[in-house]
């Protein structure tokens, strides 16, 4: 009976096989066909280029921008002499040899009523300073000293030749 069994379970195998075996892969070819056409890539065409257009700079005509037109110096000649020029023959101050960047406030003493400025010099010296002392080396004088810095007006030359001043400030050193 077993042997019966066996043949039966052999003969129902190779019948499942035989009906795996034929070509039904058909249906499947014919729709990768069709998607095949479908599916054709469809590049846009490139653009025209542009044809560049040369430009030739001229600069005989122009004037040169790295010096002042005709206006600024007709300007510059009449007020060479400012009012604002330094005076050059007073005696130079001891802070006056530093550049106002290499100088560090480091604190501020009010005695009398009178505020004093405490300044270190790059040397590591310390100078005492209050309004209208001069410092830096622009001309800079000071104006005004409060409890985080001093104000101060530097006269330096402008582009022109002219005498302009300009406000800078020494912060307190943290």
């Amino acid at each position: 009976m077993m042997r019966n069994l066996h043949a039966l379970l052999v003969i129902s195998l190779i019948v499942l096989l035989s009906a795996c075996g034929g070509d039904r892969l058909d249906d499947l070819k014919n729709y990768v066909a069709e998607t095949r056409e479908n599916l054709k890539g469809q590049v846009q065409p490139v653009p025209d280029a542009t044809v560049y257009q040369s430009y030739q700079y001229s600069v005989a005509k122009r004037r040169d921008p790295f010096k002042p037109s005709v206006t600024m110096v007709k300007a510059a000649t009449k007020n060479t002499v400012a009012k604002k020029q330094p005076n050059e023959g007073r005696n130079k101050e001891e802070l006056e040899k530093y550049n106002l960047e290499s100088l560090a406030m480091v604190g501020v003493l009010n005695r009398k009523g009178h505020v004093w400025a405490i300044i270190k010099a790059p040397d590591s010296t310390i100078h005492h300073v209050r309004q209208g002392n001069y410092i830096g080396q622009q001309h800079g004088k000071i104006t005004d000293i409060t409890d985080s810095e001093i104000l101060v007006n530097e006269t330096v030359v402008d582009g022109l030749g002219r005498w302009v001043e300009r406000p800078n400030k020494l912060s307190l050193m943290q």
